[in-house]
């Protein structure tokens, strides 16, 4: 009866450091996904680090063309000649004249120069 006690017990001792061995083992693998999950999370949070960079500026694309044109179209709204006083785009005006300019016969204009506004009269001697 005391072998068989003994038995047990060796068996049982086994057993443990089995389990220990075993406790290691799944420690290790236990660490070994953590350390693979966190390489995952820095990249995600790296993606998602750069999609809110790329939002902001996918917005300020829109946002600055709207503001600008809010800005100068208002001016430009109440005050078509003062455009025309703004020296890129009077040089812009020149050149579009001139290009248009080359491919009409003035003969074929009939225009009376006198309903024109006396501000826009220099417009037409250049």
């Amino acid at each position: 009866m005391e072998e068989e006690k003994k038995d047990k017990q060796e068996d049982k001792l086994i057993k443990k450091t089995d389990y220990r061995d075993n406790d290691n083992n799944a420690l290790e693998e236990i660490q070994k996904t953590n350390k693979e999950i966190l390489k995952l999370t820095k990249k995600i949070n790296k993606f998602v680090f750069w999609q809110k960079v790329f939002s902001v500026i996918k917005l300020l694309i829109i946002i600055i063309p709207l503001l600008l044109a809010w800005r100068f179209l208002d001016d430009f709204m109440s005050d078509p000649g003062a455009m025309l006083n703004n020296p890129w785009f009077s040089t812009y005006v020149n050149n579009l004249l001139e290009a248009i300019g080359k491919n009409i016969d003035p003969t074929q204009i009939n225009i009376d120069t006198n309903s024109i506004p006396a501000e826009y009269q220099h417009l037409l001697n250049r």
